[in-house]
């Protein structure tokens, strides 16, 4: 190989390693909603990012969506009042969501049945608190 073809080789080989291109980290799999969960996601029509819950949250703040197969929109977005609908993957409880934290439903709560999926309805759409399964 000639000097100047090592040398663009070498200046090549530099810049990607500068630019983090060779050593980007791999992509992160994409979640799904899979049996025992009960996930909300930040769209209707369990599209966009996900929440897998399983048991009870009382309260959503600091809970956060990430990319699913359906979707990335809304990804590192807080689940409190942003989810949109709901997949159950629960065969055994219904789930309910809730407008007010601690599983308060004095203003609106919406229940999904057993391995149910719903858009959640204009009470509840973009106004969840906490959710839970039945018996817990």
């Amino acid at each position: 190989m000639s000097t100047s073809r090592r040398f663009a080789a070498a200046a090549a080989l530099a810049a990607a390693l500068g630019s983090g291109i060779a050593f980007a980290p791999p992509a992160l799999a994409a979640a799904e909603c899979t049996a025992g969960y009960t996930c909300l996601h930040y769209n209707s029509h369990y599209q966009g990012g996900i929440y897998k819950q399983w048991g009870q949250v009382s309260d959503y703040t600091g809970k956060t969506y990430v990319a699913s197969t359906n979707g990335s929109a809304g990804a590192g977005q807080t689940v409190k009042n942003n989810a949109a609908s709901v997949n159950s993957f629960d065969y055994n409880k219904e789930f309910t969501v809730y407008y007010n934290r601690n599983f308060n439903c004095e203003v609106a709560c919406q229940t999904i049945g057993v391995a149910g999926a719903q858009n959640l309805n204009a009470s509840l759409k973009n106004n969840n608190a906490s959710g839970r399964p039945t018996g817990l």
